[in-house]
């Protein structure tokens, strides 16, 4: 029997980023480190030296605002670098700094993870501009291999659905953006 390698997938909210490994034998969430949710908050914090990511930015949010950023899926629809404390980061490096954190946290207890499957809303086009910014972000994060899935296909295949192959389901999204 052929093992499946493992896979992070991502979905990448407006506010908050929510992240499991899968395998062919089972999934597992991924924890925000500094928190120990299951949720990671959609922020960075740059204080001039490295990065932090998730409930870390925050919490750096409080000592240094101007290094504190937020509301990076929206960032990626403009492309305009931004002033995160006294860098200036493209919307892309900051998400790739973000995806960067989650598998380092991924990798810790499950090895080596090179492909990503990045949830996108349904709405978003094939042809949006988004699209390439969260592959590339997803590159530079470190993964050879990424796939985007439209976020209702990404619920109805989620490890623990009961649905199956030829049922029929309304997946409705109530998140941030609703």
């Amino acid at each position: 029997m052929r093992t499946v390698p493992p896979t992070l997938v991502i979905d990448f909210g407006s506010t908050a980023m929510a992240a499991i490994v899968v395998t062919d034998q089972s999934s597992w969430l991924v924890p925000d480190p500094a928190s120990g949710e299951s949720r990671w908050p959609a922020a960075i914090h740059w204080d001039g030296q490295r990065v932090a990511a998730g409930a870390a930015a925050e919490l750096r949010r409080r000592t240094e605002p101007n290094g504190y950023s937020a509301n990076l899926k929206r960032s990626l629809e403009l492309d305009a670098p931004v002033m995160v404390g006294a860098r200036r980061f493209r919307p892309a490096e900051q998400v790739a700094e973000l995806f960067a954190a989650v598998r380092t946290q991924a990798q810790r207890n499950h090895g080596p993870i090179n492909r990503a499957v990045m949830m996108v809303p349904a709405s978003v086009a094939a042809t949006d501009p988004r699209r390439v910014h969260l592959i590339g972000a997803a590159e530079a994060a470190g993964f050879a291999a990424v796939e985007l899935l439209v976020e209702p296909a990404g619920a109805v295949w989620a490890p623990g659905s009961p649905l199956r192959v030829g049922d029929v389901a309304l997946v409705y999204d109530l998140g941030a953006t609703f």
